[in-house]
């Protein structure tokens, strides 16, 4: 059975490309938007909400990622689980979204 929840977490949005459950990535992280959601993210558990931009649009389907090490403006994130995000604001960060795990961390569910 999938595990399904209901989470708070800061969102990286991803102008190219895509992250999906069990890959291991690096990323640049170079805008404001970026390092608020990472200091967010390192201040919590270290987990956050990795949504494609296309656009200027956020997707509604993302992925939840674990922050593995952060050092220089480079991101090392594992994907964890395929997430549906819907956009809300936490404590003024333009970064926060609101997500539930779609069928726990098998990327085929």
């Amino acid at each position: 059975m999938a595990d399904t929840r209901e989470m708070t977490l800061p969102v990286l949005p991803l102008r190219n490309g895509v992250v999906f459950p069990h890959m291991v990535v690096t990323l640049r992280i170079e805008t404001e938007e970026g390092i608020t959601a990472v200091a967010a993210a390192e201040q919590s558990d270290g987990l956050m909400l990795l949504v494609p931009k296309v656009n200027g649009k956020y997707s509604s389907v993302g992925t939840v990622a674990q922050i593995q090490d952060a050092e220089g403006g480079n991101l090392v994130v594992e994907g964890l689980a395929r997430a549906e995000a819907r956009l809300v604001h936490v404590r003024g960060l333009r970064a926060g979204r609101k997500s539930s795990t779609l069928g726990g961390s098998d990327a085929n569910s």
